[in-house]
């Protein structure tokens, strides 16, 4: 009886080790699945799948929402401090009508603010202005979104973004937490200062450790707005990013071309900022009037045409990742090659001929220059300056049309006509020689 006893007793104090062991394991198991390095937004990021570390948002109408949601934010935040810019007449009427606008915004904000954000600031109703430093503009562009699923109602999301005032072109960075109730179609925001306070250095794959709510109720400003986003609004959202970063941050867009058309293209970022420069006036009028998709293996290919004539190339390798081809002429994307292999002799040489003319309404004379027959040059230009210098008096501010083309031997002989305000105002010829692929040289009549 007594060694029965004792077996019940050896079995229990096994079972008993065989947990303590288990629970050891299960503890290591999860630290050293929250070890990970510190990332920049530059490094290529590698998340795990586990819905509570953060993932790169993918999903486009997730990121809208959040987008919606911080616009919002920042939109009553900036109207704080500058709802007196849309009255010129302050008098006692319009400063009385002001103070309830800000009162307003003031307690719209607070209403759309974390609770453990509002316990972190001591924030109230009455000393928010106070809490909140004042900014200058509400236009809100992201440059990088995460998110932790953590609730089953309440995904928090990680926005790393900047405020653009196109007056200044001056750029306010943030990295905010939006809180994003799927049920109650809500939403709270976390400002930046907590962020830097308590996640100066985020690390991969980690748990943000963020006390998210269950669940997040409903009230006069909270709620948030879904819109199912078709490609139209989405590529003219994006091409928008595009046309303010070339105009006001263009060493983003520099650091984001194409590396074959950068390389091909610019010689320096310095070269890259002129480049920028002289399109300013296109671009403050540009819009998307057209656009083709192409999905190919790795990305999905947006080419954008403008009301000026000219064309962006988008390529979206994964949501908010996207590289940039400004032209059409410098390097062949798919579709172009594709078109010039099944196309006739004649049509090759008019598709090269619509390269160049587009690259001289570009100013782009150096892709106009490498075209140059090497003996036509040597004999005209003694270096690319001189053919700038000829380009520009003869083509600067002017509009070439391709007119006709015949075919002499194994040349093209195509005729140009330069048009000033609509006028036609000289004719050149162009003799073009094709070469292997997509390459050609040409020459023409410089009289």
């Amino acid at each position: 009886m007594k060694s029965k006893e004792k077996n019940i007793i050896l079995a229990i104090i096994a079972i008993v080790i065989i947990i303590i062991i288990g629970i050891v394991v299960l503890i290591s198991i999860k630290k050293n699945k929250n070890v990970g390095e510190p990332h920049s937004s530059n490094e290529a990021l590698t998340w795990e799948e586990n819905n509570e570390i953060l993932e790169l948002v993918t999903v486009r109408n997730d990121y809208y929402i959040v987008k919606n949601s911080v616009a919002k934010f920042y939109s009553y935040y900036y109207s704080i401090y500058n709802a007196e810019k849309d009255n010129y007449i302050l008098d006692d009427e319009a400063i009385e009508s002001i103070k309830k606008i800000k009162q307003k915004n003031i307690q719209a904000v607070y209403e759309m603010l974390d609770q453990e954000y509002i316990n972190f600031k001591q924030v109230t109703v009455d000393n928010l202005e106070s809490k909140f430093p004042a900014i200058s503009t509400n236009r809100v562009n992201i440059n990088k979104m995460y998110v932790i699923k953590k609730r089953t109602n309440v995904e928090t999301y990680l926005v790393d973004g900047y405020l653009l005032d196109e007056t200044t072109k001056s750029i306010d960075k943030f990295d905010i937490l939006a809180n994003i109730d799927v049920i109650n179609g809500t939403f709270t925001i976390v400002p930046n200062d907590y962020v830097e306070t308590k996640y100066s250095s985020i690390k991969i794959g980690e748990d943000l450790n963020f006390n998210a709510p269950d669940t997040i109720e409903l009230n006069d400003a909270n709620k948030y707005s879904f819109k199912n986003i078709s490609d139209e609004d989405y590529i003219l959202d994006v091409f928008g990013k595009l046309r303010n970063e070339l105009l006001y941050n263009p060493e983003e867009v520099y650091n984001n071309l194409n590396e074959e058309y950068r390389q091909k293209k610019f010689n320096s970022i310095e070269e890259f900022k002129e480049f920028a420069k002289r399109k300013t006036r296109e671009l403050v009028i540009a819009q998307v009037t057209t656009y083709q998709k192409t999905k190919y293996d790795n990305y999905t290919q947006f080419v954008c045409g403008t009301n000026s004539g000219k064309y962006y190339i988008i390529n979206e390798k994964s949501l908010l990742d996207y590289e940039y081809i400004l032209d059409t002429y410098t390097i062949d994307l798919p579709q172009f090659t594709e078109k010039y292999n099944a196309a006739s002799a004649d049509e090759k040489a008019g598709m090269n001929i619509q390269k160049v003319i587009d690259a001289i309404n570009d100013s782009d004379y150096h892709y106009v220059y490498s075209k140059l027959d090497e003996t036509f040059k040597k004999s005209n230009f003694s270096s690319e300056d001189a053919f700038k210098k000829y380009a520009e008096q003869n083509f600067g501010n002017k509009r070439l049309e391709y007119e006709s083309s015949k075919q002499e031997g194994d040349l093209y002989i195509s005729d140009i006509t330069i048009k000033e305000n609509e006028t036609s105002i000289a004719q050149k010829k162009i003799i073009m020689k094709l070469l292997d692929g997509t390459d050609f040289v040409m020459s023409f009549n410089i009289n």
